[in-house]
């Protein structure tokens, strides 16, 4: 299972960091204080299942993998998260609450990986 880490936006799998990226827009950028937060928190801790690989998606560019939350998480209203890339500001204003990482080969390669669970952890 892959874990994503709020508060450090590190994801890693078997204790392996793989990529460190952010969730969160403005002050919920890698913020579990604001998970509940519409558009500005991280989304919240919980379990995931990667749903979608979109080679290109309207909104979030290329590579971008959609997730499901589990019907057990809290989700405080919010929906529609997905992990994808940065935009070409890099300046961490690409996250309404998904998770950024890495390129879009990367996000592939973590799609083909049969493993598609993901833990959000604070």
């Amino acid at each position: 299972m892959y874990r994503y880490h709020q508060s450090t936006g590190v994801f890693e799998r078997d204790g392996v960091t793989l990529f460190t990226g952010y969730a969160g827009h403005g002050a919920g950028v890698n913020n579990p204080s604001l998970q509940q937060q519409h558009n500005v928190g991280p989304l919240p801790q919980g379990r995931y299942t990667m749903l979608q690989f979109v080679a290109k998606a309207t909104k979030t560019g290329l590579g971008t993998i959609r997730l499901q939350p589990d019907p057990a998480n809290q989700m405080f209203g919010r929906s529609a998260f997905c992990i994808h890339g940065d935009n070409s500001a890099h300046n961490r204003s690409a996250s309404t609450g998904c998770i950024i990482i890495g390129r879009a080969p990367d996000r592939q390669a973590i799609w083909n990986d049969p493993d598609h669970d993901v833990e959000v952890v604070g």
